[in-house]
């Protein structure tokens, strides 16, 4: 049971949202990105953001 809530949990973060949308007269199927990847690149933003302060503030006697 707690095995099949952690496969669903990872599955549901895993989950790329699909929608439709139209270029001119044809249906395009969009993908977007998965919650997970949005806190990982947002982690990774973070990361570039701050390191210039962060080693400010630790060479900075």
């Amino acid at each position: 049971m707690a095995r099949s809530m952690i496969v669903r949990f990872a599955d549901l973060l895993q989950r790329r949202p699909e929608w439709q949308e139209r270029d001119g007269d044809r249906h395009v199927l969009v993908r977007g990105y998965s919650p997970l990847d949005n806190l990982i690149y947002g982690a990774i933003a973070a990361a570039v953001i701050l390191a210039p302060y962060i080693i400010f503030l630790v060479t900075l006697p």
